[in-house]
């Protein structure tokens, strides 16, 4: 089998997406760092970047985060939206 590299690289994302049986249009990345950033664009897909995690807003928003949450509420309504 081949080796599943890791992030930022898109496998684990296309791995879930295909495990989960649905597809990248309506697939979302949700992370906390500038590696989830790159991994969401790598894979082609959208990214919530969130606030509370391993990097603060400055940095998301400096790695290009597009969408920045501060709570898992905003997350819900965000997707719930879209």
């Amino acid at each position: 089998t081949e080796k599943i590299k890791r992030k930022p690289g898109p496998d684990e994302v296309y791995a879930a997406i295909t495990a989960l049986e649905t597809s990248k249009e309506s697939s979302v990345y949700v992370g906390d760092s500038e590696v989830d950033i790159l991994t969401a664009r790598n894979a082609g897909i959208d990214c919530i970047s969130v606030s509370w995690g391993f990097r603060d807003r400055t940095v998301l928003s400096e790695a290009g985060a597009q969408v920045i949450l501060d709570t898992p509420m905003d997350v819900f309504d965000h997707i719930q939206k879209k």
